[in-house]
């Protein structure tokens, strides 16, 4: 049974979608990449160096890659952490640069995408009875 998850969700207000892959191995994720028609520049692959990292794609998407299931306070540290870098990358490629008065679209943008990543993997979870 394949336990890996690969979805995505719109940003909805901002051009951009991000593309979510999680407790994928390699093959299924870069499956996945080819299947959704995504380009990144750089290393597909990043060995076992870290439990998560972030793209951008060609198109401006972004994928988001968690090698395995959050379980712990640490894990969810990395999903705020991703989380950051994509929400930094989406409002620098629109034009807007963090600052105080910024901050506010930041911080909302942040944690939207921290609430739709912890729905798509919960929703697997529940799917796969874990």
């Amino acid at each position: 049974m394949n336990t890996g998850l690969f979805d995505s969700f719109s940003l909805e207000i901002y051009p951009f979608t991000i593309y979510l892959s999680v407790g994928q191995s390699d093959d299924e994720f870069l499956t996945s990449i080819i299947e959704n028609e995504l380009v990144i520049s750089g290393d597909y692959l990043d060995g076992e160096r870290s439990y998560g990292k972030l793209w951008i794609a060609s198109s401006l998407d972004i994928i988001f890659r968690l090698r395995e299931y959050p379980e712990s306070f640490k894990d969810i540290g990395v999903v705020s952490h991703e989380s950051l870098h994509a929400t930094y990358r989406v409002m620098e490629s629109i034009g807007i640069e963090h600052n105080q008065g910024s901050e506010e679209a930041f911080t909302y943008l942040l944690g939207y995408i921290v609430e739709k990543v912890h729905e798509l993997y919960t929703n697997k979870l529940l799917e796969l009875g874990l």
